[in-house]
């Protein structure tokens, strides 16, 4: 479990919602998936920038559903990955809640809403039980 948390910490609920140039390359970044903000292909080897602006705009459910793929197919395959430009702390906590569902890890949407709090004590987790579409990860 600890290994998820350190995942989790470092590519979704992170202290600063941008990243730069000097962190895709100091960590090896594999992925930087961005909700919020254009911006211009990083010029690294190996790294690949993926922009849900629009798509976030028209369809917010779908598109954090994409992300929390995106997370898992990361975790799974060992690549770093970042999620900048997260414009609310609610879906930063929708894309966590929905990587620990669908590792399995936690069985309930309200069991991944306490995970959550115990990795990081300020979370609210009331707003994460509201958000019934992360149900679906679970068939």
């Amino acid at each position: 479990m600890k290994e998820i948390q350190s995942f989790l910490k470092s590519a979704v609920l992170r202290k600063s919602s941008r990243c730069t140039f000097e962190e895709v390359y100091r960590n090896r970044i594999h992925y930087v998936a961005s909700l919020k903000e254009k911006q211009a292909s990083f010029p690294l080897y190996g790294t690949r920038y993926l922009s849900y602006v629009e798509e976030h705009k028209k369809s917010r459910e779908r598109t954090l559903m994409k992300v929390v793929r995106l997370l898992e197919h990361s975790y799974v395959e060992g690549h770093r990955i970042i999620i900048s430009g997260l414009p609310s702390g609610k879906d930063a906590l929708c894309i966590a809640a929905g990587f620990l569902l669908l590792l399995r890890e936690a069985e309930s949407l309200p069991e991944a809403a306490v995970m959550l709090k115990r990795l990081d004590p300020s979370i609210d987790p009331a707003p994460l039980c509201k958000e019934t579409w992360l149900n679906e990860l679970l068939v």
